[in-house]
C-alpha cells in the first residue's frame, strides 16, 4: 500500500517537472540569498549579468 501511495506521488512530481513551463530567464536569479541587498549573478556567460531579488 505505501510503494502504491510512493509511486503515484512520484509519478505525479516527474510529470510536473516535464510539463511545468520553465520560468523566465530574469526569474532564475531571485531568491538566491535570504535577506541580502540586490546583487548582480553571472549569467550562461561571464558577460550577461542578471539581477538577484532577496
Amino acid at each position: 500500500e505505501i510503494d502504491v501511495e510512493v509511486r503515484k506521488e512520484i509519478e505525479d512530481a516527474a510529470q510536473f517537472a516535464t510539463t511545468d513551463p520553465e520560468p523566465p530567464l530574469d526569474d532564475l536569479c531571485n531568491h538566491i540569498f535570504y535577506n541580502d541587498p540586490p546583487l548582480e549573478v553571472r549569467g550562461t556567460n561571464p558577460w550577461a549579468k542578471l539581477k538577484s531579488v532577496s
